[in-house]
């Protein structure tokens, strides 16, 4: 970032107008040389209303939180209500009027054409002059689901609807073609490199779960498809009993503030002065909610009434017994009719195979040098979108031009 730019975003920050810019009242500072107009000067409602068809068919739906459109094979139509329903073209702005509020609008993709939806999710075209690509990135903005929260009155959920006339009311830049492009452009090549890190992330999951499978026995049998030089004893049955002591976490309100991280199903929490456990690590697993992501707990630790912590017995590996965990399909053994649970019983009575000790460490061994390589990988996919999020806050305010 040079100079220039450092001093343009500290004087923004402290509520100067930079030169070559100047202040909207709803949008900020921004370049002299852009309009601020409003919605309605870049797109405009389009209604494609078709019967509702007598065969099954797919039915076009809009994520909330701006994250895109899913479509979903509607068997019996004679469950659809209306009569009437409306055709998709790609490149089609979609909002949902009934959760506009939690930031339900995309643009349609290639795969969307020809999607069919209820009234219920209007959709507008651009105008010639502006493009679909640049505005998937500004309706993406905290700042425009703030405008659609504003324009959805009412209480929650299902009674707040956005108010159409309004929504083409809400202001917006705009800018000339030829930039908009470019900055459609930039965030695209971004979007590219995000793209190719998840592949590799995906390759490297896909990599361990394979291992996952062929490095431990399959039911019925006592040895493994691929085993490290050296060892060729069978692996002896057991069950998790023998493999584990199964902890419960517990309630840490009472606790003062400290340096003792507590865990729930979804990783760290926040930290405190106590610990469950002083000086075993262990491994994590979901007793309510989440069951199936067990991971491991550096001690010393805390954790929550929702979390089982399982420490390993003499003799028995951790990064080991925590691939035991991970080779378990831990929703088939979940015994409720509501949310997903666990109990003790549960782990402790699930079969297993277990090697010797020595073979324990060369495979846990291993399977961390894949996990390390996994958690460092997702580190930079998940930098690649702050990046990209970075990016779009300095091009979508004129911060940085093209």
């Amino acid at each position: 970032m040079t100079p220039e730019i450092k001093k343009r975003i500290e004087d923004i920050k402290a509520g100067i107008v930079p030169e070559g810019y100047k202040r909207a009242k709803h949008l900020g500072i921004y370049p002299k040389e852009w309009k601020v107009g409003k919605l309605e000067d870049v797109l405009y409602n389009v209604q494609r209303p078709v019967n509702k068809p007598t065969e099954p068919y797919w039915r076009l739906g809009v994520r909330s939180w701006a994250k895109g459109t899913f479509q979903s094979l509607v068997d019996d139509p004679s469950s659809v209500a209306m009569d009437e329903l409306y055709k998709v073209r790609e490149n089609d702005l979609i909002v949902n009027i009934t959760f506009a509020w939690e930031h339900a609008i995309a643009i349609a993709k290639k795969e969307d054409d020809g999607m069919l939806v209820s009234h219920r999710f209007p959709t507008y075209v651009f105008k010639l002059g502006n493009v679909p690509d640049y505005y998937q990135a500004v309706i993406s903005q905290p700042l425009f689901k703030k405008m659609l929260e504003n324009i959805s009155p009412g209480g929650a959920g299902r009674n707040r609807v956005l108010n159409r006339n309004d929504f083409l009311k809400l202001p917006c830049y705009i800018l000339p073609t030829e930039e908009q492009k470019r900055i459609a452009d930039i965030l695209s090549e971004h979007d590219k490199i995000i793209s190719l890190c998840d592949k590799k992330l995906e390759n490297l999951r896909l990599f361990k779960k394979a291992c996952l499978q062929k490095m431990f026995p399959k039911k019925g049998s006592n040895v493994p498809e691929i085993r490290f030089p050296g060892f060729t004893d069978p692996w002896e049955q057991r069950k998790f009993s023998d493999v584990v002591e199964i902890g419960s976490g517990m309630d840490y309100k009472h606790l003062g503030e400290g340096d003792i991280p507590v865990y729930g199903t979804g990783g760290y929490m926040l930290s405190v002065d106590a610990a469950l456990s002083e000086d075993k690590d262990a491994i994590g697993i979901g007793r309510k909610g989440t069951i199936d992501k067990p991971y491991i707990l550096k001690a010393p630790f805390w954790t929550v009434d929702t979390l089982f912590y399982c420490i390993p017995k003499e003799k028995h590996d951790l990064d080991f017994t925590n691939c035991l965990f991970q080779n378990v399909d831990w929703k088939k053994k979940d015994e409720s009719t509501g949310v997903p649970s666990l109990s003790k019983v549960i782990i402790n009575n699930v079969a297993t195979a277990v090697p010797s000790f020595g073979e324990q460490k060369k495979i846990g061994e291993y399977f961390k040098t894949i996990d390390n390589l996994i958690t460092l990988h997702q580190r930079k996919c998940d930098l690649e979108r702050e990046k990209k999020k970075a990016l779009m806050q300095l091009l979508l305010t004129g911060i940085v031009r093209t």
